[in-house]
């Protein structure tokens, strides 16, 4: 008998869970497809000819000029990390992230997006496209460009990347599995959304450049990798916009301090051993903090929400295209 209604019991958990796993993809195919009322974002069956041909990568856009066969060239994204004036109003400091940055490249601007979501406002920095609605948007500008993404994350990922996101463990998944499941029960749901969010955060930043293991990686890994053909090398790094999800403002100043002192190994070990060209250290959007959280006038609110920064950082030697390139974003 007992057996029985513990066979029944887990059939409904097995039911329930298939249900909660198939409804966040959709969720998640959603998100990225159809953000607002716009069209298919990243479908490769959007990636037709005329796809195509309408979403080409713009002469001297940053991707164009980083694509170059003859330059190895590094691409950082921090998403939704806040500029360096907006991180000073949140905050009441200075960011030791932006402060190191500014101090060792060689060209930097704060500017304005022209949206909010990460596909959209990439497709803007990285490759010029100001309308990517027609589904020209990041990372494959409509059948247009291959991503080399060197780490992986929930969003982004590659095959050949030098972490992952993923359990190693089908006990690990589980853990995480029934955490997220009963973050979606009535009873109790707060205190599994905790622990879920701690057990994936943690996930994240097993392969994020707040992991201080992180820059020896990349350096040995770009080492043995010497004639990769496929530039730019891409490190989507998602850890403070998956932190960043509930508003926390106390946890800024130690990712902060964690970002800072990891990127600047990482540039330090590649101009050391000349691994690579150029370096592009960028984010794509505001943080988006709630407005209840904190009060910010008109143009601390644009930055919350479409802010942007980009520090270039040549290896040994100055392609002034790449300042070009980014000039033209510095706000009138």
């Amino acid at each position: 008998m007992k057996f029985e209604k513990i066979y029944k019991a887990l059939t409904w958990i097995t039911l329930i869970g298939s249900i909660t796993a198939f409804t966040r993809i959709l969720q998640t195919l959603y998100k990225v497809n159809n953000f607002h009322k716009n069209g298919i974002k990243t479908s490769l069956f959007k990636n037709t000819k005329k796809s195509r041909e309408s979403c080409n990568i713009q002469q001297n856009s940053i991707l164009n000029l980083s694509s170059n066969n003859k330059d190895k060239n590094l691409i950082i994204i921090i998403d939704a990390f806040p500029t360096q004036i907006l991180y000073k109003k949140l905050t009441g400091k200075e960011s030791l992230l932006h402060s190191k940055l500014s101090k060792i490249s060689e060209y930097s601007i704060n500017s304005l997006s022209k949206s909010s979501s990460t596909v959209e406002s990439l497709a803007y920095i990285l490759a010029d496209i100001s309308n990517a609605k027609k589904g020209c948007t990041y990372p494959l500008f409509g059948g247009n460009f291959t991503p080399n993404f060197i780490n992986s994350s929930p969003f982004f990922s590659s095959s050949k990347s030098i972490c992952s996101t993923r359990d190693k463990s089908s006990i690990g998944w589980i853990k995480t599995t029934s955490f997220k499941l009963a973050s979606e029960l009535i009873f109790f749901n707060s205190y599994f959304k905790n622990k879920y969010s701690y057990a994936l955060n943690k996930k994240v930043k097993r392969c994020s450049l707040a992991n201080t293991s992180i820059p020896n990686q990349i350096s040995n890994w770009i080492s043995k990798n010497k004639e990769f053909k496929n530039y730019p090398l891409i490190f989507h790094d998602v850890y403070f916009h998956n932190q960043n999800d509930t508003n926390k403002l106390e946890l800024y100043e130690k990712i902060d301090k964690e970002y800072a002192i990891t990127i600047q190994d990482l540039i330090s070990r590649i101009k050391e051993k000349k691994l690579l060209d150029n370096i592009l250290v960028l984010s794509d959007h505001g943080p988006r903090v709630n407005k209840n959280k904190i009060k910010l006038d008109a143009l601390s609110e644009e930055q919350n929400r479409r802010g942007f920064f980009i520090y270039y950082i040549p290896v040994e030697n100055l392609n002034k295209s790449y300042i070009n390139s980014i000039k033209k974003f510095e706000l009138n």
